[in-house]
Parts: structure tokens; sequence; C-alpha cells
């Protein structure tokens, strides 16, 4: 096959010691915001409209929520919207009161539609 003379760069592979050095030697990459105690977020995976109970967020959270905490929803860095939590859901889980980083919940919201909430939003409070 004259189209393949084979791979034209023919290097090494590096021992463990070297990818640790390069590792070592790259430039550090920002840590994300991590949300304290008190603080929430929640990167809106989906939206559910429950007749008789009204709109749930559901996605996993970081950080620490209550029911009675106040919420932001942010849409591209901008607010977008305020709200309240009416309830936690936590899949057969009755009687939830709060969720803390990792548990993936859903969240009732107070007075908001559909329209006001949409997947990849971010709720904060």
């Amino acid at each position: 096959m004259g189209w393949f003379a084979g791979r034209r760069n023919k290097r090494t592979p590096l021992s463990a010691e070297e990818m640790l050095a390069q590792g070592a030697t790259a430039p550090m990459i920002p840590a994300a915001h991590v949300a304290g105690p008190g603080n929430f977020r929640l990167i809106v995976e989906d939206v559910f409209f429950i007749a008789g109970r009204g709109l749930v967020a559901t996605g996993q959270v970081q950080g620490l929520v209550h029911v009675g905490s106040p919420v932001v929803v942010a849409r591209g860095g901008i607010q977008v919207g305020a709200s309240q939590v009416m309830a936690i859901e936590k899949f057969r889980v009755p009687g939830v009161r709060s969720a803390a980083s990792g548990e993936i919940v859903g969240l009732l919201l107070a007075g908001l539609t559909r329209d006001d909430v949409a997947a990849r939003d971010v709720l904060s409070g």
C-alpha cells in the first residue's frame, strides 16, 4: 500500500513519571463555583407541570436547599424569574424537607409556569 507509509512521528510512549511531570507543569484550570452551606445551585434537566400542584424542575443539587428557600431562575447568566421552593420530591422518599449536594430531586416552585423554566436553566439560592 503506497499511501500508507506508517506513522510519521514515531515517539516512544511516556513513562508514568514523565506524564506526572507534564501534568505538574500544566496550567491550572480554574475550579468551578461550589455552593457553600445554605447556598445551592441546580442545573435544570427537565420540567414538568403537574395539575393541581404546579411546576416541578428536576436536576442534581449542588449545595443545600430547603423547603421555603428562595430561588432565582437564570438563563444564559441573566435572571429571568424568582420563586420559592414549595416542596422537594425524591424518588420513593416521602416527606423530604431538604436536599444536599449530589441528590437528584424535583423542586416544586411557586408561581411559575412551564414557560418560565426550561432545561439548562440554573436555579440558585
